[in-house]
């Protein structure tokens, strides 16, 4: 049954007088909630509303993946690699499924306190959702106090098969709208409405509220498009700058070379914290065949991802080095155990404000334009060198400049980030759009800043964290 709103009626049983029981039944009426974008986020906000809420699941894309389109890339190039993508899953379908945690002198002074322990409360239940009771304990099992250090020794989950938020249950007890672009949003005293354009056609849907995950390229766009989230929507956009800068020979005294070694689904990342700057930068080993550079997974020399070509000179040029077949017989055959040599991968921080945007163009497509400092550069030679002592092996360098060999993590965030008004982001503690009601933002987007860590685990903690939050609003 429905009331003249639209939305579903469900009874709930009266109370009891005495031993005599009343049968008086009081309407509750269910909220009706949006979820534009089905990635990470997205996939874990149904798990968390489906139960409590009519929940419908807004994917632009199709059932499979495809690539991005009018994507203008400005700055420093992101590499060959496609870093987001539409349809179900959303950038999962691109992602390992790696899974760490921020530690928590990573998360800086921009974000709240109280979310800082409230995301360590949900993460084992991201781990249960996405990979079931046996992985999450083991996973918990591995999470001891680190110690107070400029670096610290931690433990990745690194799925031999990479999760797909395709596979989440939960999926089913949505009501999934597939092909369904979103043009823009308004709030009004009634509700949320939603002009969404389908197989050409437009729509007006209206929900009690509306959480937009579309990532943090999309998320600021269509606040843009709605004229909502104020100047910051699509401002600080950040990125984890990853890249090949060094290699590695085992040395006489190897226990710290080993002890980063894969193991199964469990591998070992170094952190450590520049004092300088400010900014964490974690390295990990991977097999090498030996000491030279004549290419990496990374590295495309003089390659600009204005046109994200599949098939190029320098593609076939990277498919051709003997470190990339290496790399990737290693990943076919899931052996990650170090021999006499490896690759030292570094991923940085960036700062958390002015290293890129995100901006509509005037054709319809979209001008992404990413930054990568001096200053990080500055982190990421430092923090090796203090890796290199730690470690207790020679490095032998890269040639070059380190900022020609790092590119795109794919860990795009902060666009619309978490802020205490409007004038420094988009959104609040709650996730809730700043000088809107009924709007929240939870992806990548919000992150006010990243560490040194794969944001998967943080995005899903702060996704069912959010869906507690909607549970309790009546």
């Amino acid at each position: 049954m429905c009331d003249y709103a639209g939305h579903i009626i469900t009874y709930l049983p009266g109370p009891k007088i005495g031993t005599v029981a009343l049968t008086l039944f009081t309407p509750v009426a269910v909220p009706t909630i949006a979820v534009i974008g089905s990635g990470l986020a997205g996939g874990l906000l149904v798990q968390g509303l489906g139960r409590y809420a009519d929940v419908t699941l807004l994917e632009r894309g199709k059932r499979l993946p495809t690539a991005p389109k009018g994507v203008r890339l400005i700055g420093h190039p992101l590499g060959l690699s496609q870093t987001f993508t539409y349809g179900v899953g959303g950038t999962t379908n691109l992602w390992r499924g790696c899974m760490l945690s921020m530690r928590p002198d990573e998360f800086g002074q921009d974000w709240p306190e109280a979310i800082k322990h409230q995301i360590r409360t949900h993460s084992k239940s991201v781990m249960h959702h996405l990979y079931g009771t046996s992985v999450s304990q083991a996973w918990e099992s591995k999470q001891r106090p680190k110690p107070s250090r400029p670096y610290v020794l931690d433990t990745v989950y690194a799925p031999t098969a990479p999760f797909r938020i395709a596979k989440l249950r939960g999926l089913k007890g949505a009501s999934v709208r597939l092909e369904s672009f979103v043009e823009s949003i308004v709030e009004t005293v009634d509700g949320v409405a939603l002009t969404v354009c389908s197989n050409g056609h437009t729509t007006k849907l209206v929900f009690d509220y509306v959480i937009i995950a579309a990532g943090a390229i999309n998320s600021p766009l269509l606040l843009q498009r709605s004229g909502l989230g104020g100047e910051q929507a699509g401002l600080n956009l950040t990125d984890h700058p990853m890249g090949m800068v060094a290699k590695v020979r085992r040395g006489r005294s190897f226990n710290r070379y080993d002890a980063m070694s894969l193991q199964g689904s469990w591998k070992k990342v170094a952190k450590f914290h520049d004092n300088k700057t400010g900014l964490w930068t974690s390295f990990q080993l991977c097999p090498a065949p030996d000491l030279l550079f004549d290419g990496d997974e990374y590295l495309i020399s003089g390659l600009r991802q204005s046109s994200m070509r599949l098939f190029s000179f320098q593609k076939w040029k990277k498919l051709a080095s003997t470190e990339y077949c290496a790399m990737m017989a290693r990943k076919l055959t899931g052996r990650g155990r170090l021999g006499p040599f490896a690759f030292v991968l570094a991923m940085t921080e960036q700062e958390a404000r002015g290293q890129g945007k995100i901006r509509g163009s005037r054709d319809g497509g979209v001008d992404l334009e990413w930054q990568v400092s001096e200053r990080a550069c500055g982190a990421v030679r430092r923090s090796l060198s203090a890796f290199e002592q730690w470690l207790g092996c020679d490095l032998e360098l890269a040639p070059g400049n380190v900022k020609n060999r790092l590119w795109s993590g794919a860990h795009h965030a902060g666009s619309c980030r978490i802020s205490r008004d409007a004038n420094s982001g988009v959104v609040d503690d709650n996730l809730r759009v700043h000088g809107a009601s009924r709007i929240f933002v939870c992806d990548a987007s919000v992150l006010p800043s990243t560490g040194a860590t794969n944001p998967g685990l943080t995005i899903g903690s702060l996704a069912l964290r959010l869906a507690s939050h909607i549970r309790q609003l009546r």
